[in-house]
């Protein structure tokens, strides 16, 4: 059984610098936060902060420049971490069955058996008749479900996610949050998930972790207190001074950005 108590991430002093025609570019400095198991993480930050730096640090994507990271592996047979992103990122040439299926193909599991289990996600998604369809033929937000499909039924240690609905009309971002909050709570797995929209951060998750200007760091860690499930109407009509604390944060860190008055 998971110990909803385990820390399974931390990192402390964590940094990343590039280097850009000679000079050195700092992204992170002193990023320092744990995270427990089955949390639902927010990040939320200005525009080139380091937030999508951070998941490819903690994805293995990029290696840190300095600082400490650490997972708790419970589960050898797990992947660490999957990752969504904002475009998406599907095999044009696999239907979207097999897209799904992709991250238990990578792991072993016979064709048959992750099939099944592919199938039965998609059924709860609404997406039973598009088993055999291929990405180009279907909808931004049904891509995006896709996506998040296949990191979900790979159940990975920590789902991390890069701005996934950043790409979709408004409309049809409401609908995937709730999607995505109906899926996390049918399995709870651990989530970090990077944004720039404040009360998606606030419908979403257990904490925020407000960042700075580049070079990235942890401002703030602001829990979220509403139970779930989560009525989002509601959420939003009590949540007016949290998120005018965390834009009056965020105004300062773009308005120093940019070289202008707050």
């Amino acid at each position: 059984m998971r110990d909803k108590h385990q820390i399974v991430f931390s990192c402390t002093a964590l940094s990343k610098d590039f280097v850009a025609k000679e000079e050195n570019l700092s992204a992170l400095r002193d990023v320092t936060f744990s995270i427990l198991q089955g949390e639902f993480v927010c990040v939320a930050g200005p525009s080139g902060c380091g937030k999508s730096t951070l998941l490819r640090v903690m994805a293995g994507l990029l290696t840190r420049s300095s600082g400490e990271m650490h997972f708790a592996r419970m589960e050898a047979a797990r992947p660490q971490t999957a990752m969504v992103f904002q475009s998406q990122g599907l095999f044009p040439w696999m239907t979207v069955l097999d897209n799904v299926a992709f991250g238990l193909e990578m792991q072993g599991v016979d064709k048959e058996t992750r099939h099944d289990l592919a199938r039965d996600f998609l059924e709860k998604v609404g997406l039973r008749d598009f088993v055999h369809a291929y990405p180009h033929t279907l909808s931004g937000g049904m891509r995006q479900r896709v996506a998040i499909l296949r990191a979900f039924l790979a159940d990975p240690e920590i789902l991390l996610m890069d701005e996934p609905f950043g790409m979709l009309d408004a409309q049809t971002r409401i609908v995937m949050q709730e999607e995505l909050l109906r899926l996390w709570q049918e399995r709870r797995h651990t989530v970090v998930y990077v944004t720039h929209d404040i009360e998606e951060a606030i419908v979403l998750g257990d904490r925020i972790l407000v960042m700075s200007g580049r070079p990235g760091r942890i401002m703030a860690d602001i829990p979220i207190d509403f139970p779930r499930p989560r009525d989002r109407d509601r959420i939003l009509a009590k949540a007016t001074s949290l998120q005018l604390r965390i834009w009056n944060m965020l105004r300062e860190e773009v308005a120093r950005d940019l070289g202008v008055a707050p």
